[in-house]
């Protein structure tokens, strides 16, 4: 069906219909595309419109992930508008097996249990006939009844998370298993990141739903945050605690197993005796040691202690199989150039792990073997970045598309002010003060409006905060701050101030809108969010230096983090036509050592400002104007 007949709504919107095409001729090509979209483009009904427009082979499946739940909901919205033009569209929205599972949901006790141990606990139950949900859904590997008649049904009302649930908890059937066999006829997947890149899960879901990699067209929305995923999916820890827990594990089950008491004491040994400078911190150390605990005999022995500690009923999981698998894993990571070995010293305990240095290692197969990928986002930029850190530089597969905002240039002003930083060497008590003290001729002026105020870190925010005279409402962000509690606040003190940290959750994926305004009209940057220099750091820079040369070890490690969160921060100020603001960036190394080269065109018409009086004059002519 052409374009213009798909599309549901009655006009495009700036760039929406190149978007559309750009995407409709990746899929028929079978390319990568790479596509910054600022928002208010409508990625999403641009990519299901391109998707139903485009050529495709009998057999193909179209998956659209997406980073969270709530994002992932919006492409239900847009699939009920345009199944209006060509009829009933069969889509499933795919969660994880916590989410969708019915005794977790009536256990807390099993929703608390960290996500491998809940997929342990999963297997054993299944394996043991125990699971009541899993044994109506299947009998003897063929579906049931109940299976059949509840995909009829979904079939008629949608598969969403709370229809698969309501379903599955009328005919008595489990969630996850209805959701995965409905996939199999589904035309459209939306879910998380972890249905392609993750292997484990990849080819296990794959092979369920009967497709191959190579017919699967990817859609990867927010596609910024997939270099991240890829590297937190890859890594592999372990802890003493989990040690010591398997140590009473082991304990329990009797003499017979006292030899590997002794296994794991020594284990427990050599971990307690890596020196550690700073806690809460990565240190790049030796983990050569492990080879001696990776004999395949141990790991097997250790892996069916594990198994008869939950059949004799002692636990619903155990920590044994997580080391087994952690051990069995080490002997294939300690060898592989693309990883690192670190240890973590938190509390009382220490954590030793694998971080994977480059994400191209994992991405890369998935890019060659699938039918077709789009990778976009709002913030897709620098986009050298995203094709040197997932490896596609010189693919002759990848095309690009980098929009301008729909909105009007003037909606955003941008200031950058040049009497601070927050450079380490340069962050002495009176710089602080100095930027207290901006900060707060800042909120003075901007007083009738919300402020969003971002930090590098935690501590540089606790340290202004001190300094400041504050005369208004203010929210600080911490780590167990939730997003509706921000939200709640601004619809009672539409002027509150919101204090937050670069990358954190309140960054991405939450719009600052009360009804249909946008009530943030300002957003501070102070300093340039640079990622903390650690061992970690250090030897993902020394990887890339030695993959690509000095520059590009710096760019892709340190500079270009930084521009994705400035812009992913900036993000939060513009989400409609209407909405207008402004972006001060408190530090001179913005203008001085010209990062506003990465940035898209928009943010090189900057402002300067070089005194208190000069960018409280440069606030009160945006706002008066504005006013008026």
């Amino acid at each position: 069906m052409p374009i213009d007949e798909l599309f549901p709504y009655p006009n495009y919107r700036k760039g929406q219909k190149e978007t559309i095409i750009f995407i409709k001729n990746v899929i028929e090509s079978g390319s990568i595309g790479l596509l910054h979209a600022p928002t208010g483009i409508g990625k999403t009904i641009s990519a299901l419109t391109a998707y139903f427009s485009a050529f495709k082979e009998e057999g193909s499946k179209g998956f659209f992930l997406t980073r969270t739940k709530s994002q992932a909901m919006i492409y239900v919205k847009e699939l009920r508008k345009i199944s209006r033009k060509i009829g009933d569209i069969p889509f499933v929205i795919m969660r994880s097996k916590k989410d969708y599972c019915l005794i977790a949901r009536q256990s807390k006790k099993i929703r608390d249990l960290p996500y491998y141990a809940f997929v342990r606990f999963c297997e054993v139950m299944r394996s043991t006939d125990r699971c009541p949900y899993y044994k109506n859904t299947y009998k003897k590997g063929k579906p049931t009844e109940a299976l059949l008649n509840a995909e009829l049904e979904l079939l008629e009302i949608g598969a969403t998370p709370e229809n698969i649930i309501r379903v599955s908890r009328r005919y008595n059937i489990c969630p996850y298993e209805l959701a995965k066999f409905f996939a199999e006829k589904g035309e459209i997947i939306v879910g998380s990141y972890n249905y392609i890149f993750s292997d484990i899960v990849r080819e296990s879901f794959l092979e369920k739903i009967n497709i191959e990699l190579k017919d699967a067209i990817v859609i990867v929305d927010e596609a910024h945050n997939l270099p991240d995923f890829i590297t937190s999916a890859f890594g592999l820890y372990l802890s003493t605690a989990t040690v010591e827990e398997a140590i009473k594990e082991l304990e329990r089950l009797g003499y017979e197993y006292e030899d590997y008491i002794d296994f794991l004491q020594d284990l427990l040994s050599q971990i307690r005796g890596i020196k550690l400078e700073k806690e809460d911190t990565p240190h790049v150390v030796d983990l050569s040691f492990l080879k001696f605990f990776s004999n395949k005999h141990d790991i097997s022995f250790l892996r069916e202690a594990g198994e008869k500690y939950v059949e004799r009923g002692y636990g619903i999981f155990s920590r044994l199989s997580f080391i087994a698998d952690f051990l069995d894993n080490a002997r294939f990571l300690l060898h592989l150039d693309e990883y690192t070995t670190l240890a973590i010293r938190s509390d009382k305990h220490v954590r030793i792990g694998f971080e994977l240095l480059d994400p191209s290692y994992a991405a890369k197969e998935i890019f060659n073997r699938a039918k077709a990928v789009v990778l976009m986002s709002g913030s897709l930029y620098p986009i050298e970045y995203y094709k040197t850190s997932l490896g596609l530089l010189g693919d002759e597969r990848v095309r690009e598309l980098i929009l301008r905002s729909p909105f009007p240039e003037d909606a955003m002003k941008i200031i950058v002010d040049l009497s601070v930083t927050t450079k380490y060497t340069e962050r002495t008590p009176f710089m602080i003060k100095r930027i207290a003290r901006n900060l707060d001729i800042i909120l003075d002026v901007i007083k009738d409006y919300g402020v969003l105020v971002v930090f590098p870190s935690y501590a540089l925010m606790r340290n202004v905060l001190e300094e400041m005279k504050l005369h208004r409402r203010v929210f600080a962000e911490e780590r167990s701050t939730e997003i509706d509690e921000v939200i709640n606040l601004l619809r009672v003190r539409r002027n509150a101030v919101i204090f937050s940290v670069a990358g954190g959750k309140l960054m991405e994926g939450i719009d600052y809108r009360i009804g249909n305004e946008t009530v943030i009209k300002a957003v501070v940057i102070v300093g340039i969010p640079f990622p903390e220099i650690n061992d970690l750091l250090k030897e993902k820079e020394k990887y890339y230096t030695e993959k690509y040369g000095s520059w590009w070890g710096k760019f892709i490690t340190i500079i270009a983090p930084a521009i994705r969160k400035i812009l992913q921060a900036a993000g939060r100020l513009i989400r409609d036509e209407k909405d207008w603001g402004v972006c001060i960036i408190l530090d001179w190394r913005f203008h001085r050592h010209k990062y506003w080269k990465f940035m898209p065109s928009n943010w090189k018409k900057y402002d300067i400002s070089t005194s208190e009086e000069g960018l409280k004059n440069k606030l009160k002519a945006i706002f008066m104007r504005r006013i008026e």
